[in-house]
C-alpha cells in the first residue's frame, strides 16, 4: 500500500506483541499501544526485540489518544465478549477510529449481543469508521469453511471441528473454558443450557444469561456467508477431563486428574434450506505431545473433507486481522462482519519481511 497507515494497539499480552510486531513488520506505524495492568510505562523495546520509541499506556488514556492523534485504525486483543469489548469500541466509533478485534463474539454478534452491535454501528456510522472483528475464527472456521462449500454440487452437513491448546495465553481464555474447577462446578456454570430448547438458548444468549460458545457466532457467519437461513441453532457443553494433571502457563500452576481442563461446545444449526452446520471446539489446557486441530467435511455431493493437524495458533489469530487491514479500511462505515468484506491477500512491506 502506497499511504503510510498509522495504528495503536489495545491489549499487549501474548496476543498483543505478535499482533503489534506483524505490523511493525508490514510497514504500520505504532503510534501507540495500551495495556490495563502489566508493563504500563515501559518502552516496547524493554520487553520485546522492537519497538524501540513506543510506550505502554494505560487504557483509561486511550480515548484522549484517540481524540488528539486520529490513528487510521485500533487493533484490539483484549476480551472474548462484546459485554466486555463494549468501551474500547464505542470509544473508536465515536472518535472516527476503525478498529478490528480478536475478540471470539465480534466475528458475528449481531444474534448475540444485538443491542450493542447495533449502538455500536450507529456510532460508527455517524462518524464514518468502520468496526469488525477478525483472527483464528475468521479464517479457519468461516473463510475456509465456505470455500470448501464452494466446490461441491449439493452440501447436506457442513462440519468443523477445531481443537486448540490454552497454553500462551493469557488467564482470561483459561477462566472462559472452564479450566481448574471441579466437573461437578462445570457442569453448574456452563452445561445448564444443555437442556434447554434452541429458543430458549437464543433468548438467554440474546438476554446476557447465557454466554455463547465460540462457534454460536459462527455458525451464524457461515450461514450468513453462505445465505443459509437458520432456523434453528442449539449448543451441547461437555467438559474436557484428564486422568493425568497439566500444566497451566499462565497460573503457573497444575490442573489435578479429574477436574475440568477444559471445555467442548457443538453448536448445531438447521437452516431452510436443508443444510445443517455442525460445528465443534475443543480449547483445553495442552498435552504435551498433542498437538492441535482443525477438520473441515462437507457431506454431500461429493463429499469433502480437509484436515490441518498442529496449527499455529497464536500466529493465526493474529496474522488474519493484520491482513483484514486494507479491506478495513476500505469499507463502508458500521459495524461491518469479515463475510461482507473482500476475500483478504497477503499484503506488507516485503523488505522489512525478509
Amino acid at each position: 500500500m502506497s499511504d503510510k497507515i498509522r495504528a495503536v494497539h489495545v491489549g499487549f499480552g501474548a496476543m498483543g506483541q505478535v499482533i503489534t510486531q506483524y505490523m511493525i513488520e508490514k510497514g504500520i506505524e505504532v503510534t501507540g499501544v495500551f495495556n490495563r495492568k502489566s508493563n504500563i510505562g515501559k518502552d516496547l523495546s524493554e520487553i520485546t526485540d522492537f519497538g524501540e520509541g513506543i510506550r505502554i499506556r494505560q487504557i483509561d488514556e486511550l480515548d484522549e489518544f484517540l481524540k488528539e492523534t486520529r490513528p487510521d485504525v485500533c487493533t484490539v486483543s483484549t476480551e472474548t465478549l462484546m459485554c466486555d469489548l463494549k468501551g474500547i469500541l464505542m470509544s473508536c466509533a465515536e472518535n472516527g477510529v476503525n478498529a478490528i478485534t480478536i475478540g471470539e463474539e465480534a466475528i458475528y454478534p449481531w444474534n448475540s449481543s444485538p443491542e450493542i452491535t447495533a449502538e455500536i454501528d450507529k456510532a460508527a456510522r455517524e462518524n464514518n469508521c468502520t468496526i469488525c472483528g477478525s483472527g483464528y475464527q475468521d479464517i479457519f472456521w468461516g473463510v475456509i469453511t465456505s470455500t470448501l462449500a464452494a466446490v461441491v454440487h449439493k452440501a447436506e452437513k457442513i462440519i468443523v471441528y477445531s481443537r486448540y491448546g490454552l497454553n500462551g495465553c493469557g488467564t482470561l481464555i483459561y477462566d472462559y473454558h472452564g479450566c481448574d474447577i471441579t466437573v461437578e462446578e462445570f457442569e453448574r456454570n456452563f452445561c445448564f443450557c444443555n437442556d434447554m430448547s434452541p429458543e430458549e438458548q437464543d433468548r438467554a444468549v440474546r438476554e446476557g444469561t447465557l454466554e455463547p460458545s465460540l462457534m454460536w457466532m459462527m455458525n451464524d457467519w457461515i450461514c450468513s456467508k453462505l445465505d443459509l437461513t437458520p432456523v434453528s441453532k442449539k449448543q451441547i457443553i461437555e467438559p474436557v477431563v484428564n486422568d493425568f494433571p497439566v500444566y497451566m502457563e499462565a497460573y503457573g500452576r497444575y490442573v489435578d486428574p479429574g477436574k475440568a481442563a477444559g471445555l467442548k461446545a457443538t453448536v448445531t444449526t438447521e437452516t431452510e434450506q436443508g443444510v445443517t452446520i455442525e460445528s465443534i471446539n475443543i480449547g483445553k489446557v495442552d498435552v504435551p505431545g498433542e498437538g492441535g486441530e482443525c477438520r473441515w467435511e462437507i457431506i454431500g455431493t461429493p463429499n469433502v473433507k480437509m484436515v490441518m493437524p498442529d496449527p499455529d495458533d497464536i500466529a493465526l489469530t493474529c496474522s488474519p486481522l493484520v491482513n483484514r487491514i486494507p479491506a478495513l479500511l476500505e469499507a463502508p462505515a458500521g459495524f461491518v462482519t469479515t463475510d461482507r468484506l473482500p476475500e483478504m491477500k497477503l499484503w506488507g512491506n516485503y523488505e522489512n519481511l525478509k
